[in-house]
């Protein structure tokens, strides 16, 4: 247990911090009263909270962090126009109170507060979104070299990191629409992988279909049946349907009926399934119709010598 302190030592203590005693000591955890020595006021401090560092007068501390928020007005607009905005109201004589201005960057009227403008926060909400958003923003030749860099060559201009974007996977040919995200984050060609839906070494097939709504065909693969099941229930009908004894040998089927049509017929995406999932692989049936395509990949797979049906 501490010793008691000795009163004499205790009211010393107090007036080497600007108080003088105005009662006998209590304790050093109980309110004292004193007269501030520089503003004369009646304040109860403690000896203990005196003696961790805390000030010994509150009129003094409200008045000392009163002053630290005071600036005048001139320094104030000066402090505001270097920070690049110009104020549109008079100095409302509080460095933490909104201020009216206009950013000279975007001409865009904001309230800033001239203690965050001191502090280097950003004053223009919409500014410092911008700002983030351009950190955090690939360009156009980045975007394009870290898809050459995962064997994908862009066919068209940069879209954005998240949208799809057409290009060719230049180990096997075949075109596809990764997102600059999903390269980066180590998806491969969906006709090279060796894993998901189709399963490269059992047999599979590939398939024609064509949706009278859209005024489209295209051709498909699957392992199991499922894609053409989802393609029926969303108004397509199937045209023909071969099959292969591998996954790997209908992918390197479509792949040449699809180089066939970009390539030699210069035939484009059917131009009514923008956005839509399977848009590489179809053209308008205006173009190209649907038994006209199951012929070219019969005779594709003809060539094979597999088995084929209807």
């Amino acid at each position: 247990m501490p010793a008691p302190i000795d009163p004499a030592v205790a009211a010393a203590q107090m007036i080497s911090h600007g108080v003088e005693p105005l009662a006998p000591y209590p304790g050093s955890a109980q309110p004292w009263p004193c007269r501030c020595l520089t503003c004369g006021s009646t304040v109860t401090p403690r000896l203990a909270s005196i003696r961790k560092g805390q000030g010994a007068c509150r009129v003094c501390a409200a008045r000392k962090a009163g002053d630290a928020l005071r600036v005048p007005a001139a320094q104030a607009a000066a402090d505001m126009r270097a920070a690049g905005y110009e104020p549109l109201d008079p100095y409302p004589g509080n460095v933490g109170a909104p201020w009216r201005s206009s950013h000279q960057v975007c001409g865009r009227v904001v309230t800033p507060r001239l203690a965050d403008i001191r502090r280097g926060v950003a004053g223009c909400p919409a500014c410092a979104r911008r700002g983030f958003g351009a950190t955090r923003r690939l360009t156009a030749e980045t975007a394009v070299e870290l898809m050459r860099a995962a064997d994908f060559e862009p066919l068209e201009d940069y879209p954005g990191s998240t949208r799809p974007w057409p290009s060719v996977h230049t180990p096997c040919g075949c075109e596809g629409e990764p997102s600059v995200t999903e390269v980066r984050a180590g998806d491969a060609c969906w006709y090279c992988a060796t894993h998901g839906a189709l399963a490269l070494a059992e047999p599979a097939s590939v398939f024609v279909a064509a949706n009278t709504a859209l005024g489209a065909v295209k051709v498909g693969i699957t392992g199991d049946g499922s894609r053409i099941g989802r393609l029926l229930t969303q108004g397509w009908t199937l045209t023909a349907r071969f099959e292969l004894p591998t996954g790997r040998q209908a992918l390197e089927v479509e792949c040449q009926v699809l180089r066939h049509l970009r390539e030699n017929l210069a035939l484009p995406c059917a131009n009514t399934m923008a956005g839509m999932i399977g848009r590489t692989e179809s053209v308008n049936s205006d173009d190209l119709p649907a038994d006209r395509l199951a012929d070219l990949v019969a005779e594709l797979v003809a060539a094979r010598g597999s088995r084929s049906g209807t």
